[in-house]
Parts: C-alpha cells; sequence; structure tokens
C-alpha cells in the first residue's frame, strides 16, 4: 500500500521544484514586448470582446492558407479575464508554463520521476525557445501542445483507452494552430496507431471518432472557407 501511495502522490520535493520552475518562466512575461503579431491578434480579441468580430478563420500562414479562430477566441477570452496587455500576457504565459508539469509527467512516464523533473529543469535553461517569451504569441503554446500530444500518445500505446486517442487528436490540431511546423507530429501519431493496431489494440470506429474530436477546433474554418468557395484549399494546393 505504501509503495502504490507513493508512486500516486507527487513527492513534496518535486512539487517544490515544479512550482520553483513554473515561477520562472512567469518571470519572463514582464520583460517580454508588444509586437506587430500580439498587437494584431489583441486587437481581434479586443473586437470579439466588444461584439465587433467574430473571426471563423484564423491567421493566415505564408501569405496562402488559414486555420481555424482557435486562439483568437482564446485570446479574447484572456484579454476579458487580463483586462489589458500584461494581464492577458501573463495569463497566456501561465498558459504555456503548463509545460513543466507536463514535461514531469512525460518523463516520469518514459523512464522515472527524476527524468522528469530533469526534463522539466531543462525547458527552463536559456535556448531558442526563449526568444517565444521575448516576442510572446501563438507560437508560446507550441512546447505545451506538444508535450500533451506526446503524452497522450504514450498512454494511448501502453493502455489503448479512446480518451488518450481522443487527446492525441486533439493536442495535434491544437499543435498546428501554435505552430504549423507541429505537422510533423502526424509522423509520430501514425507510428502509436500502426503500434496499437499490430497489438490488438485498434479500432477503426475509435479513430474515426478521436479524429472528429480534433476537427473540432477547424469546424468555423471549414464553413468560412466553404462560404467563399474553398479559396484557401485552392490556393493551399
Amino acid at each position: 500500500m505504501t509503495g502504490a501511495t507513493s508512486r500516486i502522490r507527487l513527492p513534496r520535493a518535486h512539487a517544490a521544484v515544479l512550482v520553483a520552475l513554473y515561477a520562472l518562466l512567469l518571470l519572463r512575461v514582464p520583460g517580454s514586448a508588444v509586437h506587430t503579431d500580439l498587437a494584431h491578434d489583441l486587437f481581434v480579441a479586443w473586437r470579439i470582446d466588444h461584439a465587433q468580430a467574430f473571426p471563423w478563420s484564423g491567421r493566415i500562414l505564408a501569405g496562402t492558407i488559414h486555420l481555424g479562430p482557435a486562439y483568437y477566441w482564446l485570446l479574447a477570452l484572456l484579454l476579458a479575464l487580463g483586462h489589458g496587455w500584461f494581464g492577458t500576457t501573463l495569463l497566456l504565459g501561465a498558459l504555456a508554463a503548463l509545460q513543466i508539469p507536463l514535461a514531469y509527467l512525460l518523463g516520469k512516464e518514459l523512464h522515472s520521476r527524476r527524468a522528469g523533473l530533469l526534463w522539466a529543469a531543462g525547458l527552463v535553461v536559456p535556448s531558442w525557445s526563449s526568444l517565444e517569451w521575448v516576442f510572446p504569441g501563438h507560437n508560446l503554446l507550441t512546447p505545451v501542445m506538444t508535450l500533451a500530444f506526446l503524452l497522450c500518445t504514450l498512454r494511448y500505446v501502453r493502455t489503448a483507452r479512446f480518451r488518450y486517442l481522443a487527446g492525441m487528436a486533439l493536442a495535434f490540431v491544437l499543435a498546428l494552430h501554435a505552430h504549423p511546423t507541429a505537422a510533423g507530429l502526424a509522423w509520430v501519431g501514425m507510428a502509436a496507431l500502426l503500434w496499437t493496431w499490430r497489438a490488438g489494440g485498434w479500432r477503426g470506429g475509435q479513430v474515426l471518432l478521436a479524429a472528429a474530436v480534433g476537427a473540432l477546433p477547424l469546424v468555423p474554418y471549414v464553413i468560412w472557407d466553404a462560404a467563399h468557395g474553398f479559396a484557401d484549399l485552392r490556393a493551399g494546393a
């Protein structure tokens, strides 16, 4: 019983370290800058909050194709709660800092609690990704959604439970909204599906239902594109 409890409960020392690491990431927010992309996105969010705009598509990518409006609507919620630039950026940072506990959980799943702690600590070390905190935007959420996808993927491979498959699909689509380079995660997802299928845990109905869950953030965009004669789809081709 003691061993089982110790595996479930988070050690106090680890919890203290994770809280400290989380706070260290948040301390980067006051040093962040307002840039053109953030100013544009905040303006769209302000218009949503004031019932002046109801976007059905997101920002344009490479001047050619859009994604869904999920980030705009998220930013509108954060703006309503944050009451201004700093509060909104702080809340966005609070979401982005969830990469700390996610890295811990993923490291624990892959190897051990110590590995998870080291992974979480490594995320705070200054690196190229630190620029995401200097110029915050939708890309700030890329590590969170990537880690969430990988955690769901690992747990799906081990348990073949639908909730993790649905989590994979949803995290993948939201990761694309954070940054389109997350498309590379598709190879990991396909490998997980193949592995689970070979182990006898793969069900076609579950995959289709999970795909439908993951597609939910794209539904407004598809409707918008259809209303414009699928101009985005043709331009993307």
